[in-house]
């Protein structure tokens, strides 16, 4: 008799343990469930972009960020209604490394920074030769990791750049966004950002970006329905969710991670999001 009751109750013990195992390992893994770490500053090119004002408004929202350090050329006295967002007006392009560490030395009191970029030319690359668009695609987002790396305080830059960049690109023909050449610049913006030597890289590379000027309506419309045949790393993603996954990202402490560089297609933005809000 006890050994038929042990046969049946065997089972029930057996999984309960398992779905306990299951829970807890998933609390472990969860990058997002990490213990709380001191708040840190947020520095930030390309604010004034479509997808930079979301991402600022993030930034704001997040108690993980007590300082908010946004580089423009000219003010906008744009503070969005919080006293930790401070704006550092750089007019002259060519003194962005130097102007940034030093605002950075003078305006931030926290130990630990996270770099953000959303800087690029959304508009108008088709009619520009490939070094004006190098210009502020790669110089600058160059420079300005250079100027986080140099103050000492930056491990970790969080880039947005655009799905299927590459360096290896073609550099000739049409300029404009999907276009070899232009996909060339931007892959050229990753690599100049990787070799400024800090320590991790983050790359967000998303498709079509729905919500923004850039994107006509009709295209919002139509991109949609051809989604069950676009390949998962080329879905269009809105520009909040955008948002919010790259500041998630800069949320998160990449101290221990051993790869330098981790891309963020729209599988892994998606992944990210779900870790906080739910699934998609």
């Amino acid at each position: 008799m006890n050994f038929l009751l042990l046969a049946l109750i065997a089972p029930v013990i057996l999984l309960c343990g398992t779905v306990l195992y299951t829970q807890q390992s998933g609390k472990e893994s969860n990058p997002m469930q990490q213990e709380p770490m001191p708040p840190k500053a947020a520095v930030i090119l390309g604010s004034t972009g479509a997808v930079g004002q979301r991402l600022l408004d993030e930034l704001v929202r997040s108690p993980n960020f007590s300082t908010i350090l946004t580089v423009v050329r000219k003010p906008t006295n744009n503070l969005h209604g919080s006293d930790k967002v401070v704006e550092h007006v750089v007019s002259d392009s060519a003194k962005l490394e130097s102007e940034v560490e030093a605002a950075i030395n003078a305006k931030v009191k926290e130990k630990q920074c996270v770099g953000f970029s959303t800087l690029g030319i959304g508009h108008g690359t088709a009619f520009m030769t490939i070094d004006q668009h190098r210009a502020v695609d790669v110089d600058m987002n160059a420079n300005f990791a250079k100027a986080l790396k140099n103050s000492g305080r930056v491990n970790h830059f969080v880039l947005m750049t655009s799905a299927a960049s590459n360096p290896k690109a073609w550099d000739w023909g049409p300029g404009g966004a999907g276009f070899p050449r232009y996909l060339r610049v931007k892959g050229e913006a990753e690599e100049a950002v990787k070799n400024s030597g800090i320590d991790h890289v983050s790359i967000f590379r998303p498709g079509a970006i729905l919500g923004i000027p850039n994107t006509p309506k009709l295209a919002e419309m139509i991109v949609p329905l051809f989604s069950f045949m676009t390949p998962a790393n080329y879905l269009s993603v809105k520009v909040d969710d955008l948002a919010r996954s790259m500041a998630l990202r800069g949320q998160m402490d990449v101290s221990s991670e051993k790869e330098k560089s981790t891309l963020y297609h729209y599988p892994e933005m998606m992944e990210l999001l779900a870790q906080v809000i739910g699934p998609h």
